[in-house]
């Protein structure tokens, strides 16, 4: 049985077959290579440090190295940050993990809050300490929270990461390396 094409459809179809038909007689060209725009130059804020209502920053950052004093921002925060545990109130272990407490001062000279220059955290951190194939001994995983305690409105921040160490033969702490991926948001 043949199928009839209703007049409706036909008049749609004519500009498509047209439209191809004005094409045919162009030289095909090569693809151009592409331009590299940087975003800051567009105007364009990393998403991961959009301005958000009440202006405050949503924010990303990594601690990257330990120069024996502080710890080095990398990301939408740069400088540095001095933690200290509160040895009063020591760590508590339940099973595989372990809580401790303490403050953090941060010194930022650079990054996407404009003005901010130094704030203080307390901060709240627990480590997974678990033998696994992807997490030998000497490996902890870390999370935690800070919350801002001066400099700044608001800072509501979380981190995850890992504590690598070394020890020598006599149970001495010869090396440790901190990885931490922070997020969150910083209200100047």
């Amino acid at each position: 049985m043949r199928r009839i094409v209703r007049p409706p459809l036909l008049l749609l179809l004519i500009p498509l077959v047209a439209s191809l038909a004005g094409c045919a007689d162009q030289a095909v060209q090569a693809p151009t290579a592409p331009t590299l725009v940087s975003a800051a130059s567009a105007g364009i804020k990393s998403s991961a440090a959009a301005q958000t209502s009440g202006g405050c920053y949503s924010v990303k950052f990594d601690l990257t190295s330990y120069d024996g004093t502080n710890w080095t921002l990398a990301g939408d925060l740069e400088g540095t940050s001095l933690s200290q545990f509160d040895e009063a109130a020591g760590f508590k272990s339940a099973g595989v993990t372990e809580h401790g407490t303490g403050s953090a001062d941060w010194t930022i000279t650079g990054g996407v809050v404009p003005g901010l220059t130094t704030f203080q955290t307390a901060f709240e951190n627990t480590n997974l300490i678990k033998e696994t194939p992807a997490s030998p001994w000497s490996v902890f995983e870390n999370f935690g929270t800070h919350r801002a305690t001066g400099g700044v409105a608001r800072a509501n921040l979380s981190y995850k990461g890992t504590l690598t160490i070394e020890v020598d033969e006599s149970g001495n702490l010869t090396y440790f390396l901190l990885a931490h991926r922070y997020w969150g948001v910083i209200c100047p």
